[in-house]
Formats: structure tokens, C-alpha cells, sequence
């Protein structure tokens, strides 16, 4: 992964899937290109970066994060905003939660972002519908068949 100048290493599993943490450089003022690259495969997309709001407290630098998951997610300013002024200090990660089938966050990233936070999603293997039994999503190993 790349974020302007810089790159994350990913970590890849035998199924296919990837983990990285990119840090928005501090440098980045209005926008930043989020580039995922491999061998044969390249994807960008651009996302906006604003300032932190200054009318609430400040995020900790503490070595220990304070993180807040809300009701409303990552766009329910309000309650972010309220959580922030009871505790004293703005959340410094915002945790949300996605299923597979859900459109990658951008918008939600963004916000947190603007908040001065980073984002930390739990991107869920499933479906959101309310069943329990998704077999399609389970991490059993399945014969194949052919």
C-alpha cells in the first residue's frame, strides 16, 4: 500500500487476504492517493484530508489510545462530539464495523480522520441480515469438488 509517498508493507494470507495500517502523513493538507499494488494488480483512490475540528478537546498522544466505538458509527458527529466533551479528550481511533458485502468506508474514514482520530475497522466475514448460519462465509476448510 502507498499513501502519497509512503509505503505500508501488507501482510497476505494463504487465502488471499491482506492486512496493513497506513498513517495519514501530517503533511497532507487537502488530499491524499491511497494506491494498493501488487505484481499485476493496481487500484488508487483519493480521499480528502481537513483539519481537525478546534472547538473540541484535544486528541491524547498518549502511548495508550483512547478509542470509542458509537451507536451511530463514525458519522454520528454528535456523539462523538459528546463523548469527547464527557471524557475530556477526543477519541484517538474510531472503531466501526463493516460486512463483505458493504461498500469500502470511505466516507466514514474521512470523517474520522477529520477528527484528528484513525479509523480501526472490523471488516466482518459475512453478511449483514440478521441470520446467524452464513455458511457461505465460514472458515471451515470445504472439499473441492469438481
Amino acid at each position: 500500500m502507498i499513501a502519497g509517498a509512503t509505503i505500508f508493507p501488507m501482510k497476505t494470507a494463504a487465502s488471499g487476504a491482506f492486512v496493513t495500517s497506513i498513517t495519514i502523513p501530517s503533511a497532507a493538507t487537502e488530499s491524499l492517493t491511497i494506491t494498493a499494488k501488487t505484481s499485476s494488480v493496481e487500484a488508487s483512490s483519493v480521499f480528502p484530508v481537513t483539519a481537525p475540528d478546534a472547538t473540541l478537546p484535544p486528541v491524547s498522544t498518549a502511548a495508550l489510545r483512547f478509542g470509542v466505538a458509537t451507536a451511530g458509527g463514525p458519522l454520528a458527529s454528535g456523539e462523538l462530539d459528546e463523548v469527547a466533551q464527557l471524557a475530556g479528550e477526543s477519541p484517538s481511533t474510531i472503531l466501526f464495523y463493516k460486512d463483505f458485502l458493504q461498500t469500502p468506508p470511505i466516507t466514514e474514514m474521512g470523517s474520522v480522520r477529520a477528527r484528528g482520530a484513525v479509523p480501526l475497522i472490523t471488516w466482518e466475514p459475512w453478511a449483514w441480515s440478521g441470520r446467524t448460519e452464513q455458511p457461505a462465509y465460514s472458515t471451515a476448510i470445504r472439499p473441492v469438488t469438481t
